[in-house]
């Protein structure tokens, strides 16, 4: 079994893997909802629970028409068909 790993562990935690990912939450949240449709738990303690925001959001800009022209100058020929 790996480490033990918790919810509110913060991810510059010297152990690896010291927080879920979000798609471990959403399984989870996923097996209580069933849980409590099926009457095996009285209700899903995570209803009503937010996502945390993220810590390093992307950029997301597009590239200006200069570093377009720089990325293809500088791939390969067979690469420059795919950008």
């Amino acid at each position: 079994m790996g480490p033990r790993r918790g919810i509110t562990d913060h991810p510059s935690s010297p152990s690896p893997g010291g927080y879920f990912d979000a798609r471990e939450v959403a399984a989870l949240g996923r097996m209580l909802r069933w849980g409590a449709r099926n009457g095996i738990i009285g209700s899903n303690p995570l209803d009503g629970v937010k996502a945390l925001p993220h810590l390093r959001p992307k950029d997301g800009r597009a590239l200006s028409p200069e570093e377009v022209r720089a990325l293809l100058d500088a791939s390969p020929e067979r690469w420059r068909n795919l950008w």
